[in-house]
């Protein structure tokens, strides 16, 4: 491989790098609102001790009172706000104990079916990862999720 290639490869890694723990809101990637703003309280449960959620983390919804094996669970990618109010765009900071968040809602057939009937402000619910609870969460405000 030729030297300058070799370089200009390089410099690319280290600005990706540079860039990998920054968050990029999903207001911007989804051109959209957010559906709902829920406030959270972390509680993890034992097989998730270990675990260090932060923006970007990835996991499900299950609706209070549901069974997960009866009823499922949903995809709804949470986005952790800051005290501000703001998206926090930095994925190395720790998810903090309670917050604010937003959910975002799979675009799939449970957003009719499902979740336009039953996301109301006082809703609550679990953010999952697997059969583990990761946070107790309750709706506190409807946003866009009647706007599609």
């Amino acid at each position: 491989m030729d030297k300058d290639f070799v370089n200009d490869l390089m410099k690319r890694v280290e600005e990706g790098s540079e860039k990998q723990n920054i968050h990029v809101p999903l207001s911007i990637t989804q051109n959209r609102e957010p559906d709902v703003e829920v406030e959270y309280v972390l509680d993890k449960a034992d097989g998730l001790a270990n675990s260090k959620p932060a923006q970007g983390m990835r996991c499900d919804f299950l609706y209070e009172g549901d069974d997960p094996l009866k009823d499922g669970t949903y995809s709804i990618a949470p986005e952790l706000l800051d005290k501000n109010g703001e998206v926090i765009i930095d994925k190395t900071l720790p998810m903090p104990d309670k917050g604010k968040a937003y959910m975002w809602v799979d675009r799939g057939r449970n957003l009719e079916v499902v979740h336009k009937k039953r996301l109301k402000v006082g809703v609550t619910g679990f953010w999952v990862v697997g059969p583990y609870k990761l946070a107790s969460v309750t709706i506190t405000k409807i946003i866009g999720l009647h706007k599609c």
